[in-house]
């Protein structure tokens, strides 16, 4: 995705779990901050939406926390591809 292979290569010097399902609340956070944006990754943190439960995410799901479509489709993609390393 996006020309990177490694998580760890998604975020210089951020060492990242290897293993998203393991992320904490903060960890998501700073993924979804740089990924997609503060406004995303604020609202994930308030829900307190961690690596698991992300990886269940869909569409639909983010919508309803109130992310818009467009960054809404963008992290679905994301998911997609981090389900790979779980």
């Amino acid at each position: 995705m996006y020309g990177v292979e490694n998580i760890q290569d998604l975020i210089p010097g951020y060492k990242y779990n290897p293993n998203p399902s393991g992320w904490t609340v903060f960890d998501l956070y700073e993924f979804t901050k740089v990924f997609s944006g503060l406004r995303e990754a604020t609202i994930l943190k308030k829900q307190e939406v961690d690596g698991e439960s992300f990886l269940l995410m869909n569409t639909d799901n983010l919508l309803k926390v109130g992310i818009l479509l467009g960054p809404a489709k963008k992290l679905e993609a994301a998911i997609i591809w981090l389900r790979q390393f779980s």
